[in-house]
């Protein structure tokens, strides 16, 4: 095929996907060729769209007496892109420079009617959009860690802790995940690693203020390796502490919020009470913040520990009003 029609096919396109209508008269005087040969390019054009781009069909319009190009999934895509675009508003994870990059790169396949009518349903989200309080773009270095996660590569940073003190130190990167807001990595430090332990610790990604990839790759066992997934079922509020199997009585009426909030979670029993006893494998610290926060609706039956833990914080946060 020749440049020339490659380039007339190329620029065809490109107007067609941008919701043009051709005629093969204004093409013919555009290029200077005859309507024969833009025929032929229009063939070649239909030819490549069937091969590469089943969706999208080259049709004649004859009230506009033009082709158009109509593309079969354009409204299924519009309307997967508007879930996503929700779900990434709604995390507010990501500064508005950020977000309207990610926008632009998920639209941009998408012809201009499309892209003008998804754009209008987001507007409002758009302009009421309200960026976290650090501020900080994290985009490029979410992946960079990314990098040294898949590489198996010991990193040292500088770290920010949540009392304000920064400290720096080496650890393995065993993952990546996103939890309530924020990006945090997952990482075992070289002190665990010592005493023979894999103890994974959360590392808020925006408070990292700088690192460096140390000349060092760990490698742990099969029965040890991490798993993003598994883990992430695990963990509530991104708060670690140890694994532990929970049992607790559950009395509220949401079962279903409680098993998306805790995948591991199960029924052993239900109760004549309506009540249902519920068991599941999670990590300490953040259960129990879990578990505050339903109030009446749960108590805690093992392990002991968990449950002498939460009627010392519900005395605690008692205490205040006791002489109300």
């Amino acid at each position: 095929m020749c440049e020339q029609k490659m380039s007339r096919m190329y620029r065809s396109y490109h107007d067609l996907k941008s919701g043009h209508i051709l005629s093969k008269m204004e093409l013919a005087e555009r290029y200077g060729v005859s309507e024969k040969t833009v025929q032929r390019d229009i063939e070649a054009l239909r030819d490549l769209l069937y091969e590469f781009y089943p969706t999208l069909e080259l049709l004649y319009d004859r009230n506009e007496r033009g082709y158009r190009l109509l593309d079969e999934k354009g409204k299924e895509k519009a309307a997967l892109l508007y879930s996503v675009a929700k779900v990434l508003l709604e995390s507010r994870a990501f500064v508005k420079e950020e977000v309207s990059a990610i926008l632009d790169e998920l639209t941009a396949r998408l012809f201009v009617k499309d892209r003008e009518v998804l754009c209008q349903l987001l507007t409002n989200d758009l302009y009421h959009y309200e960026e976290l309080a650090h501020g900080k773009k994290i985009t490029m270095l979410v992946y960079e860690l990314a990098q040294y996660v898949k590489e198996q590569n010991r990193i040292e940073m500088t770290y920010e802790e949540e009392d304000g003190r920064v400290v720096t130190m080496p650890i393995n990167p065993l993952g990546i995940v996103f939890s309530d807001f924020y990006f945090y990595l997952i990482g075992c430090t070289t002190e665990h690693e010592r005493k023979g332990e894999i103890v994974p610790v959360a590392f808020r990604v925006d408070h990292i203020r700088s690192f460096r990839p140390l000349d060092h790759r760990y490698v742990y066992p099969p029965s040890e390796r991490f798993e993003e997934g598994a883990f992430r079922k695990k963990i509530q509020f991104m708060k670690l502490g140890e694994s532990m199997r929970v049992r607790f009585r559950y009395k509220g009426t949401s079962m279903e919020t409680l098993l998306d909030r805790m995948p591991t979670a199960f029924i052993v029993k239900e109760e004549d009470d309506d009540s249902v006893i519920i068991e599941a494998e999670v990590y300490g610290e953040g259960i129990e913040m879990w578990l505050l926060s339903q109030g009446s609706d749960v108590e805690v039956l093992e392990p002991p520990e968990l449950r002498q833990s939460m009627r010392r914080t519900i005395q605690e946060m008692y205490d205040p009003y006791k002489n109300d």
